[in-house]
C-alpha cells in the first residue's frame, strides 16, 4: 500500500510540474535608455537554437 501512495504522489507531483507555464517580461531599450517600440524579442532553445516563442514590444518597449 505504501508503494501505491508513493507512486501516486510522484505521478501527481510530476503532472503538476509539467503543467507550469512561465512568463518572461521585460523592456527593450537602446544605448541611451530610450524604449524601442516594435522590437521583435525571440526565445530560442539553448539546445539547438530553435524558436520557442516570440513577442513584439509595445510603444514603451515593453514585451511579455
Amino acid at each position: 500500500m505504501k508503494k501505491f501512495y508513493l507512486s501516486f504522489s510522484l505521478a501527481l507531483i510530476s503532472s503538476l510540474a509539467i503543467g507550469q507555464k512561465s512568463i518572461i517580461t521585460g523592456q527593450v531599450i537602446d544605448t541611451l535608455s530610450n524604449p524601442l517600440p516594435s522590437a521583435t524579442v525571440m526565445l530560442l532553445s539553448a539546445k539547438d537554437s530553435t524558436l520557442v516563442s516570440f513577442a513584439v514590444s509595445d510603444v514603451k518597449g515593453v514585451f511579455e
